[in-house]
């Protein structure tokens, strides 16, 4: 699959670049003595609110990419105290998935936010922004429902991990058993110790190579959804920009 960052759309650049002339514009004092900020253009204000919702979804993909890379092969020496090999595993799959799952909510804020339909952060839902009248039948909305299906294969871990109990995977358990029973003061021999941290580390390689393609499987669908967003960013600002002339 072809690699694509979604920090170098055109739509990331159109908004930054804007939002970099504002805080230039702002930050200019007449009387250095008296610093004061400049009150930003609808233009600049639209751009900076508009970054800012861009910023979130950049945001959510940068720390799920971290995610990704803190997978690693258990290190005692590098883990918190008490925390066994398992246990390491664990945590950076819930950390994982619970990032990947929130891709979708970040977007369809950002939606929100594009199309100025002023709703609350809280009621920034599927239903209330997909079939809404002016994103229903659009190709944001299609290219909203790709990234849905995207994240769809953690959704529900991540629900149980929010809201019920610890993941688990029946791949990993020989690896929880054994650090279960060395705990438990059973002495199970280097040949088995061996094999677990083998098993783990194999265990870890196959999944940074998933998530390693799923996070360029999301980049490139970001791109879409910032390509649909772009023309009406582009339109608003420059509307904006001529209403100052």
């Amino acid at each position: 699959m072809e690699k694509y960052d979604a920090k170098d759309h055109e739509l990331v650049r159109l908004t930054s670049d804007a939002v970099r002339r504002f805080i230039a514009r702002a930050f200019d004092h007449d009387d250095p003595s008296h610093p004061q900020v400049k009150k930003g253009t609808p233009q600049e204000e639209r751009a900076v609110e508009v970054f800012i919702a861009l910023g979130e979804v950049l945001s959510a993909r940068e720390q799920l990419f971290f995610a990704s890379q803190l997978l690693t092969s258990y290190r005692k020496a590098l883990a918190p105290p008490g925390m066994n090999r398992y246990q390491y595993i664990i945590y950076s799959l819930e950390n994982y998935f619970i990032r990947h799952s929130m891709m979708y909510d970040r977007c369809l804020k950002l939606i929100n936010t594009v199309y100025n339909l002023g709703l609350p952060e809280r009621d920034c839902r599927t239903s209330s922004i997909v079939q809404n009248k002016h994103v229903k039948d659009t190709p944001t909305a299609a290219a909203l429902t790709r990234i849905g299906k995207a994240v769809e294969r953690y959704r529900s871990d991540r629900n149980m991990i929010m809201h019920a109990k610890t993941l688990f995977d029946a791949e990993l358990q020989p690896v929880g058993f054994f650090e279960l029973l060395t705990e438990s003061g059973v002495e199970l021999g280097s040949r088995l110790a061996d094999f677990s941290k083998r098993f783990a580390d194999e265990y870890v390689a196959e999944k940074k190579k998933e998530f390693q393609e799923e996070i360029a499987e999301l980049d490139i669908l970001l791109a879409d959804l910032f390509g649909t967003l772009l023309p009406r960013v582009e339109i608003e600002l420059a509307q904006a920009s001529t209403q100052q002339l």
